[in-house]
């Protein structure tokens, strides 16, 4: 790498990037015996699997592929299974972005202010009608329709990931610890598989691009031609749906200065892929000019906030310049657009005059370290399982301490070789992988650039990288064959050893600390903050709805407008007991033990007017395991708001 310091200062500043990685993965629970588990388990585990490579490389292929297709299967029959017992309940974002697709598919009203607050995901959102429209044609529901999406994005991606690195490097050890990462850590069954949203599309998006680049001098013109059009329309529904996929044009630009300087552009062969894609940055505009149309959507400088927001957010120290609910309540509050800038302008300068010079390298190592770590992937955007099986909930704490640990160590494991590859790594631009691989650097620097130095941040978006580290995962990984240290039987059993030392810490883990769990939720919602639409419900009025409890709770509260009055009750089916909720604020709650079984959460109108109540519906989105009931009458896509808790703790 020393050879080339111009180019080496990229690799050296991804290593940089990815140590704050690890470390933030390290010390991110706060809990010593955490941190410990993590790194005994991930040196063990890298230390074994760098030996093994050897002996993995001498399986045969038709080993490999039995071993793959083995393994794919069963990923398979697992994810229909978390599918069927463990639906999680949906909220925030990906909601209003299905919810309004749903609507979308009988009519193109937008009836809340969050798209007018946050117009980036109309192309998402209408891209998701599209897709709802066609499914609709053979009668399924919205949540079967979004399954299949998940189905072929999720899996979709990861064996194309396996082929391109296949394709990067013919070593079957590479080919195996993909798919170790892909299959056999929670990436395949947590948050990609549950919840519909930008993120998976925009990371096999970014895999597809990077592949025709890759793969572009193979092919004949015919292909050149095809796969010019595939890289043009991932482009476009790239930058539609995730505009920070832009990082990529300083990317390629850097890499052309190096390739023009060392007078080897021509050589390349990347002009042409070049150029369509600068074209296709440009079309992007007019297209969602068109999406906007075709979906009936108008924006509204009203409620729109300023991209000086994220900005502001971004220098948050209170909140690691992650998103601020505090700001944009405050943001709001401005009546226009313009004020909004003005405002965001004042508190961007306030902040970096605080913070001094100092305080903002700290503020960006922070970010960083936020933006890379994964330990909560099974939270994004999941308000909890709906009503998990008794045999999960009764093991909750250990379930959810061991996807959050295993998934860093995955994710520390893939770092360290790829941290080992780039110190290794000489950059020669005249190879022909080369450009490519320095363009894949650079955009992960971009991309982690932009969201330490520039935007907000958040654990979630760091994800986008991942292709992108998979692709220097087998493209770094070189092909001298190594000799064995020490014998594959003791590599193995080491492996086994850490494999079992993670679940028994996992379980000690969760002993030590207990932590609340979510026995039964509904919480998807449009939120009253983007004017979403309340029941109005004459008097007299009941609503009730079927709940499971499949554990003890000892917390439940329904969501219920501070101004609305009603006797709500949870009566227990078999029984008959019945626990009262008494107001807190804006919800009903019910603090003491609530047994396992079968319920129904009863409201009874005490008002002799009309009140408001908070009911979610969809067109055909199923909310709950069972139909809202009001007056008797079934609304089968409809729903209460609430969640029962156990806190062991209590």
């Amino acid at each position: 790498m020393r050879k080339n310091l111009k180019l080496s200062i990229f690799p050296i500043s991804l290593i940089c990037c990815l140590t704050i990685g690890i470390i933030s993965n390290l010390f991110s629970s706060n809990k010593f015996i955490t941190s410990i588990v993590i790194l005994l388990i991930s040196m063990a585990i890298f230390i074994a699997v760098y030996q093994l490579a050897p002996y993995i490389d001498s399986f045969s292929k038709k080993r490999v592929m039995y071993l793959i297709c083995s393994g794919l299967f069963f990923m398979l029959i697992v994810q229909i299974l978390i599918l069927i017992f463990l639906p999680d309940t949906v909220y925030h974002d990906p909601y209003r972005v299905l919810s309004q697709a749903d609507q979308m598919v009988k009519d193109d009203s937008w009836n809340n202010t969050y798209f007018w607050r946050y117009p980036n995901n109309v192309p998402l959102t209408y891209l998701l009608s599209l897709w709802l429209r066609l499914m609709h044609l053979i009668n399924l529901t919205t949540n079967t329709e979004l399954h299949i999406l998940n189905f072929f994005f999720l899996d979709g991606f990861i064996v194309l990931m396996l082929v391109t690195l296949y394709q990067l490097n013919k070593r079957k050890s590479i080919v195996i610890g993909g798919f170790t990462f892909l299959v056999m850590s929670p990436f395949a069954y947590t948050y990609y598989l549950q919840i519909f949203y930008s993120d998976l599309p925009s990371m096999l998006v970014l895999l597809i691009i990077f592949r025709s680049l890759l793969l572009w001098n193979q092919k004949s013109k015919k292909q050149k031609i095809i796969s010019g059009g595939i890289l043009s329309l991932m482009i476009l529904i790239g930058e539609l749906i995730r505009p920070n996929l832009i990082v990529l044009l300083p990317a390629i630009a850097i890499v052309s200065i190096f390739l023009v300087l060392g007078k080897i552009l021509k050589k390349s062969k990347l002009i042409i892929p070049i150029i369509i894609i600068i074209i296709s940055f440009s079309l992007s505009f007019p297209i969602t000019k068109i999406i906007y149309s075709a979906s009936k959507y108008h924006k509204d400088s009203a409620y729109e906030l300023p991209l000086t927001s994220w900005v502001m957010m971004g220098l948050n120290q209170k909140t690691n310049g992650t998103y601020s609910g505090s700001d944009i309540s405050h943001e709001i509050k401005r009546t226009s657009l313009i004020v909004r800038q003005k405002y965001d302008k004042k508190r961007i300068m306030t902040r970096i005059k605080k913070l001094g010079p100092f305080g903002v390298l700290k503020q960006w190592i922070i970010k960083l370290g936020v933006l890379l770590n994964v330990g909560s992937i099974q939270s994004w955007y999941n308000g909890g399982f709906r009503e998990a099986p008794n045999w999960y909930q009764k093991n909750a704490t250990f379930f959810e301490t061991l996807t959050s640990i295993s998934y860093q160590i995955a994710t520390i494991v893939l770092w360290l070789f790829v941290i080992t590859f780039l110190w290794n790594w000489i950059p020669n631009l005249s190879k022909k992988k080369d450009p490519i691989i320095l363009l894949v650097i650079i955009t992960i620097l971009g991309y982690l650039a932009f969201h330490t130095l520039i935007w907000e941040t958040e654990e979630r978006y760091g994800q986008i990288i991942l292709p992108l580290i998979l692709f220097l995962f087998g493209a770094l990984s070189g092909h001298t064959p190594r000799p064995m240290i020490v014998k594959s039987r003791s590599l193995l059993m080491l492996i086994t050893l850490a494999f079992l030392n993670l679940l028994s810490s996992a379980n000690l883990i969760s002993t030590l600390y207990p932590k609340p769990q979510v026995v039964v939720a509904q919480r998807s919602q449009l939120s009253t903050q983007y004017h979403a639409k309340r029941l109005l419900i004459k008097k007299g009025s009941v609503i009730s709805e079927k709940l499971v409890f499949n554990y003890k709770a000892n917390k439940f509260y329904i969501e219920i407008p501070a101004s609305s009055n009603f006797k709500v009750e949870l009566i227990n089916t078999k029984s008959k007991h019945r626990y009262r909720l008494r107001p807190n604020g804006t919800a009903y709650d019910y603090q003491g033990k609530i047994i396992r079984g079968e319920y129904y959460i009863i409201l009874k109108d005490k008002q002799n007017e009309s009140q408001q109540i908070e009911v979610v519906q969809t067109r055909n989105y199923k909310l709950s395991p069972y139909s809202l009931m009001f007056n008797h009458h079934t609304m089968r896509y409809a729903s209460l708001i609430y969640k029962g808790i156990y806190d062991p703790k209590r």
